[in-house]
């Protein structure tokens, strides 16, 4: 069963996701921001991780930056979601989806990374 890290500082979206994701067979980790979300890859490396921009303590943009610069963790397929367009143009998630976004959007994007 594939791991998704979740990292989100808002409950309600964590909670939604992880409902969504549990349901279609994934693994779920939590992590309620970047600082947090970096503890958690660094004793279980997940399979996906699926990002809110926004946080306290270390933004989504600066969790994908650090991840990016490690061999391993570099591979891991980062899902970037946030409710603004735009990033500096050093920034490459795997993907990125905008607030609002469609759950189906989002489920196809890791289910397409994770295989059947």
């Amino acid at each position: 069963m594939p791991t998704v890290l979740l990292v989100d500082d808002d409950p309600s979206l964590l909670s939604a996701l992880h409902a969504i994701l549990r349901q279609a067979g994934f693994s779920i980790d939590i992590a309620i921001d970047g600082a947090v979300a970096l503890s958690a890859v660094h004793a279980k490396v997940p399979d996906v991780i699926v990002s809110d921009n926004m946080m306290p303590v270390m933004s989504g943009i600066e969790l994908w930056r650090t991840l990016a610069t490690h061999p391993v963790y570099s591979r891991i397929p980062f899902l970037l979601l946030s409710a603004i367009d735009g990033f500096p143009s050093d920034v490459h998630p795997t993907a990125f989806l905008r607030k609002p976004y469609s759950p189906a959007k989002l489920l196809a994007l890791i289910e397409g990374w994770t295989g059947p």
